[in-house]
């Protein structure tokens, strides 16, 4: 029996990070959140991915994937289900 496959999303899976992804988003669609940005980080990491991911979303398909890792975790999924 296999061992459940975990992997990292930035920087594995997808090639850049969510955050940052998160935070260009937030750019274009609220010019304003630049200003605001710094005053979430102020209050921890995880306030400003929380707020900026209650502020955007994505289409999985939009991401940029590693084919590499996706190609892997795809073999992995195929091994695991024979």
């Amino acid at each position: 029996m296999l061992h459940p496959l975990v992997v990292d999303l930035d920087g594995s899976v997808i090639s850049t990070d969510m955050l940052h992804e998160s935070a260009l988003r937030a750019f274009r669609h609220h010019p304003l959140d630049i200003f605001r940005i710094p005053l979430w980080l102020f209050k921890g990491k995880a306030v400003l991915k929380r707020i900026l991911a209650s502020r955007v979303s994505f289409a999985p398909s939009s991401l940029p994937y590693n084919q590499e890792a996706r190609f892997l975790i795809l073999v992995r999924n195929a091994i695991s289900e024979n």
